[in-house]
């Protein structure tokens, strides 16, 4: 199966490891590359006299024929997935993986909505000085181990069980936390402001991931928080919109702040629910042809009523889509900051091996009204830590600019974040608030 992801925009390598697929085929391409390597191979010529798959070939011929330990069918296909990794990284591109087997089981459970670790939601950041990645916490979910536990938005994992993930990815040291409910794991944190690295002792929990939350927040104004878009976003939006019909509604407010992104036809369903006869987003191949994705009339719900969205600058990817969707279709205003800006298309095509993933970018996506949101890697990932300032012009920024703009200053940010900060204390929802009450007057 091949689909459109449009997960968390700070999903960086994908680190190798072993896993089931069979050497023997590996074997058979290193015997074929050293037929090739002195002849005429594929590619342009770099001036070394060698074809740049010449050179990948030459290299493996020597590890093969050269190292001082004899390579075995285990090694060639650690070796395999390596050189795979490799070539995905040096696209340049943080959103294209080669997933590994382990890697690539928890890449789906990802989009099923469960999983077995501690309830921390991780993300990449880039320091801007050594260009080194570190995996820091995005929120501990309510009520999770991690939450439990005392870990805080920002916090930097340094160790996992005492083994250093220091400049790895963000889905390594997934893999690394997560493990057997009743299992326990060590987590160890840098956190601002404190002299001494702070260590953790996590026993993991199945966790099924939040996806809908909903509360009456004013008289007949209901705040429905999506976090993520998953399998099971749609179905749990709806029945959250059943009962809050049934309690009354004058106002909605559809919370997309912090939330990461999700796969393509989630997002486009949760978009249908209040969009009739109109595309959704359009997706620009790389030939530059458009393709529009159409509303899905089977989950439409008639006219919304009056609704608003609160973004922010941890709103990202799919969840742009709907938030870009509702603002250029004029059914909802934005309410927030600008949003994180990830406007490119991954497509997730099955191997011959299949255990193991490609995660490419393949497209661009824009919205409605053809606008293309994406920000340069070096700007995207100074806008990670809450509150954060912009530190460029709006024009050159990306993402999507809110109809009223609302800051939240970074104290009040990570008490929301742990839903420790009261609803008259946030002032991007009151503004929200306001917004719907005014439009009813």
């Amino acid at each position: 199966m091949v689909f459109w992801s449009f997960a968390a925009g700070w999903a960086f390598q994908r680190y190798w490891g072993p896993g089931g697929s069979t050497s023997g085929q590996y074997a058979a391409l290193a015997q074929a590359g050293e037929s090739r390597a002195g002849g005429d191979l594929l590619g342009q010529s770099d001036g070394s006299g060698l074809e740049p798959l010449g050179l990948f070939w030459e290299v493996l011929n020597h590890v093969r024929h050269d190292y001082y330990k004899p390579v075995t069918d285990e090694d060639e296909k650690a070796l395999a997935y390596g050189a795979a990794q490799g070539l995905t990284r040096a696209l340049g591109d943080p959103y294209s993986d080669f997933m590994v087997p382990q890697v690539a089981q928890e890449f789906s459970a990802d989009t099923e909505g469960v999983m077995e670790g501690i309830g921390a939601e991780l993300i990449n950041q880039v320091d801007d000085s050594s260009g080194q990645r570190r995996v820091v916490i995005h929120k501990p979910l309510k009520g999770s181990p991690a939450a439990k536990a005392g870990l805080l938005p920002e916090d930097q994992i340094v160790f996992v069980d005492d083994v250093s993930v220091i400049d790895r990815s963000v889905d390594e040291v997934a893999v690394r936390i997560r493990g057997e409910r009743g299992t326990t794991v060590k987590i160890t944190v840098y956190r601002k402001g404190s002299d001494d690295l702070l260590d953790f002792t996590i026993t993991r929990q199945r966790i099924e991931l939040p996806v809908v939350d909903y509360r009456e927040v004013a008289d007949g104004i209901w705040l429905l928080a999506i976090d993520e878009f998953n399998d099971l976003t749609v179905s749990k939006t709806l029945e959250a919109l059943d009962d809050i019909d049934k309690q009354g509604r004058k106002g909605l407010i559809i919370d997309l702040r912090d939330n990461k992104g999700g796969v393509l036809d989630f997002c486009v369903d949760i978009s249908s629910v209040f969009i009739k006869d109109q595309p959704i987003v359009w997706v620009e191949e790389r030939n530059g042809a458009q393709k529009a994705m159409p509303a899905n009339p089977r989950v439409y719900r008639g006219e919304p009523g009056p609704m608003v969205v609160l973004v922010n600058g941890r709103t990202a990817s799919a969840a742009e889509i709907v938030a870009g969707a509702l603002q250029d279709c004029g059914v909802a205003k934005l309410v927030g900051t600008r949003t994180f800006g990830k406007g490119l298309v991954q497509t997730v095509i099955p191997l011959h091996d299949p255990s193991v993933k490609l995660k490419l970018t393949t497209a661009k996506w824009l919205t409605p009204k053809k606008r293309f949101i994406n920000r340069e890697l070096p700007t995207v990932m100074k806008r990670l830590t809450p509150g954060a300032a912009p530190d460029v012009e709006d024009s050159k920024r990306g993402g999507l600019a809110p109809d009223i703009e609302v800051k939240i200053t970074p104290e009040d940010d990570e008490k929301r974040v742990l839903e420790r900060l009261p609803d008259e204390n946030d002032p991007q929802l009151q503004a929200a608030i306001n917004a719907l009450k005014k439009s009813e007057a």
